[in-house]
């Protein structure tokens, strides 16, 4: 971060909303951190002693650089470092409903985009694998153009399968049910997260991910909320 003044600090803050964030102080010539990392939340980061530190600072060199923290958790966000990203790679992520809080240009033809998955913390293992999901989508090519109309996946699947797959595999729901009803087996995972301490956005991510879904559901986000509910009971 360059120049730091409230302003700019309430507009980072604007687009990547967290109870506590973690701050680091790198030397741009050094790269040498300063001593301490510290933990401040908003109002905290706004006031104007805590600007007047990271300013003088910011005049000796360091650059300010924060991101979300939630102790051991995942702060709900997850960071991608891309190389070059075209509009194409960008509207890949806005089209699965992955449309990044903040993209920046960490070095030339580097940049790193910030895309929230959740509105709670998440456990470390399962940000990793929605991260390593997110990567995987922002570097497939776009479909060849086909001469006959194709049914497209419904938005965040090519994401989310994956993760989906890995709980059927966990509670062995294939192995015992080879033809499931999905409504039953989307309960049954997001009881088995939610006993994990999965935060509820990040079951409902998850279930994004069935085979089909939204199958016949006239309303997704309907059928999700009331499956969640369900397990919760």
């Amino acid at each position: 971060m360059v120049g730091v003044t409230e302003a700019v600090l309430r507009r980072q803050i604007a687009t990547l909303p967290c109870r506590l964030y973690e701050v680091r102080l790198i030397h741009g010539d050094s790269r040498q951190a300063y001593p301490g990392v510290r933990q401040w939340t908003a109002s905290q980061l706004c006031q104007p002693a805590t600007v007047g530190f990271l300013r003088i600072r910011n005049r000796e060199g360091y650059d300010v650089y924060f991101r979300p923290y939630a102790e051991n958790h995942n702060a709900g966000y997850i960071l991608l470092d891309l190389d070059c990203p075209g509009p194409g790679v960008l509207a890949r992520l806005r089209s699965q409903g992955h449309a990044p809080s903040v993209v920046v240009e960490t070095s030339p033809g580097r940049w790193q985009a910030w895309i929230r998955v959740s509105a709670e913390p998440l456990p470390a293992a399962l940000a990793t694998r929605i991260g390593a999901a997110l990567l995987e989508l922002a570097a497939a090519e776009p479909a060849p153009v086909r001469a006959t109309p194709v049914q497209r996946p419904a938005a965040d699947s090519l994401s989310t399968t994956g993760l989906y797959r890995d709980c059927l595999h966990r509670l062995r729901i294939l192995d015992r049910y080879p033809g499931p009803d999905w409504s039953i087996a989307d309960l049954w995972v997001a009881r088995e997260l939610l006993r994990a301490g999965t935060p509820p956005d990040g079951v409902a991510t998850v279930l994004r991910g069935s085979p089909g879904f939204p199958r016949r559901h006239a309303d997704p986000e309907d059928y999700l909320r009331r499956t969640l509910s369900r397990a919760a009971r």
